[in-house]
């Protein structure tokens, strides 16, 4: 007996309907609630969901004061080295250099000389051998020869809180002062305060003022042009920093470039000793001495000196920009 092709694709059609039946009940696996309507199953994992959901105080109970204690920490610990970075960042930020300490200036008669002829205005930066007291109280920044107006400038960092004020005596000490004291007793040195166990307070605190000098090796003085400053004062209690960031220009100053080491030929003889062509030692060499002192205004006691300038002091050529109008006053 055979059927009509028609027949056979209903068949077929009717034979995968019920072969789709049997496996989704298979799957499923329900049976209608009598009540809802809803399959068992579903019925049964809503069930299970609520049950999780009753059982996840229990289990918190469980969890106990150590866990939250451990949680408590964690996130102390946290907010903690957020606070400490924050605190680096704020110090870094804080004690950073002001501009005025790093801009050459000048006075307003070296500018005038540079207005009228720029391109033969001789400039040069200026590198001493020592440029900061050892515990960095007073540092040097961006020192700078005008060779054509005759004058030497300085960039001078003053950190007030570094600095010490000793109310019994009335002087002003830097930090390599007074660990210089620390190798005498009352008897070596009867002026030392660190002996005589004198009260030091910062000199941030006092209002004390600085003066400072520019004198040879022959003993002659040389007279301030420019003095440009600008402080920093911040105290919070807990933390306090006092800057104070100076342009100092000295006038009458003329070198004999000539004789710098840069532009000399020098050699070493059989000794070891540095000697020029015309065979003069390296101590020869170094010609006249440029000293720059730094003093406690009222007293006159010294904080720091060093040597700015001699022929062995290296220079570099560089060109001068007239500065902002900010930094003129």
């Amino acid at each position: 007996m055979r059927f009509s092709p028609h027949i056979c694709s209903n068949i077929r059609f009717a034979y995968l309907q019920q072969y789709a039946k049997i496996m989704l009940r298979n799957q499923c696996n329900y049976v209608k609630h009598p009540a809802t309507g809803e399959p068992e199953k579903d019925m049964q994992m809503k069930n299970e969901l609520f049950e999780e959901e009753d059982s996840l105080p229990e289990e918190n109970k469980k969890r106990g004061f150590a866990f939250y204690l451990k949680k408590v920490f964690k996130y102390l610990f946290i907010t903690m080295m957020v606070m400490a970075w924050a605190a680096v960042l704020l110090v870094i930020f804080l004690r950073r250099d002001h501009a005025i300490v790093k801009t050459p200036v000048l006075s307003a008669q070296a500018r005038s000389v540079y207005e009228q002829d720029p391109e033969h205005f001789e400039f040069y930066r200026v590198y001493p051998a020592v440029f900061r007291s050892e515990e960095g109280a007073c540092q040097l920044k961006n020192c700078v020869y005008a060779a054509t107006a005759g004058e030497y400038e300085i960039g001078l960092r003053i950190a007030w809180t570094q600095l010490r004020y000793c109310e019994q005596c009335g002087r002003l000490y830097t930090p390599d002062q007074l660990e210089s004291q620390k190798k005498y007793d009352e008897e070596d040195d009867p002026h030392s305060c660190i002996a005589l166990g004198h009260e030091l307070v910062r000199a941030s605190e006092t209002g004390r003022t600085l003066s400072y000098k520019v004198f040879d090796s022959k003993g002659r003085e040389y007279e301030t042009t420019n003095l440009v400053t600008r402080t920093k004062d911040i105290n919070l209690g807990f933390f306090a920093i006092k800057y104070e960031f100076i342009r100092l220009a000295f006038g009458g100053l003329y070198f004999d470039l000539d004789a710098n080491i840069i532009n000399r030929e020098s050699s070493v003889d059989l000794t070891g000793e540095m000697t020029s062509e015309d065979g003069a030692s390296d101590e020869e060499d170094r010609g006249m001495r440029w000293y720059f002192v730094i003093y406690d205004a009222e007293t006159d006691d010294r904080l720091f000196e060093t040597c700015i300038y001699d022929n062995d002091t290296v220079l570099e050529d560089e060109a001068y920009e007239l500065p902002d109008s900010d930094y003129l006053s």
